[in-house]
């Protein structure tokens, strides 16, 4: 890489990178989380972030990200399930999951006490396999990090709009039209088809 596509790249990144602490993601509305896709996927998915590590900084390996525990294997049981949250309207949101079914008080015990245990030790995955790690289940159907910001990013406006969705493709993409949004509705897109 010669001298000046380190400078056009150190700039690019130094200026997203400055726009993301600037920006108050706490309440962010739906404008911020698209113009927020289109900065992570250029940072994350796409590698500016690890190329400026590796060949302006002169960093090697990947950063480490700090992560809750990794959702269960998707199951019938299970009707929705998150990983990670934020806060958004005043509320704030961990991982959630909604079950398809009640569960018994020695369940809800068992999974209180690993939350809390899980709490206590955060894990630390590299960069690569926290954007490969499944953060999303709707209905039986899984999308990584990586696939939620190029959803966004790529469907939904944040770099481009595109209601088409292949769904042999990227099953997970009816999966996160079909989602609830942190409001508690549903993202208003009509559902893909296959």
């Amino acid at each position: 890489m010669d001298d000046r596509a380190r400078q056009d790249l150190a700039e690019s990144v130094l200026g997203d990178l400055k726009w993301l602490c600037a920006a108050d993601l706490k309440f962010a509305d739906e404008a911020l989380l698209r113009e927020l896709s289109a900065r992570l996927r250029r940072l994350l998915v796409e590698g500016s972030l690890q190329r400026f590590r590796t060949e302006v900084a002169n960093l090697r390996g990947e950063p480490l990200i700090g992560t809750p525990p990794p959702l269960e294997p998707a199951s019938s049981d299970v009707a929705y399930a998150q990983l990670g949250g934020g806060q958004r309207s005043g509320v704030t949101l961990e991982s959630v999951t909604v079950w398809n079914r009640a569960l018994g008080p020695e369940e809800v015990k068992e999974r209180y006490e690993e939350g809390m245990e899980a709490r206590r030790r955060p894990r630390q995955l590299r960069l690569s396999r926290w954007l490969s790690e499944t953060c999303i289940h709707v209905s039986g159907v899984t999308a990584s990090r990586r696939d939620v910001i190029k959803f966004v990013a790529n469907k939904l406006g944040g770099v481009h709009i595109d209601s088409r969705r292949d769904l042999n493709k990227f099953p997970g993409y009816g999966a996160l039209d079909r989602g609830p949004t942190a409001r508690g509705a549903t993202t208003g897109i009509a559902p893909a088809t296959a």
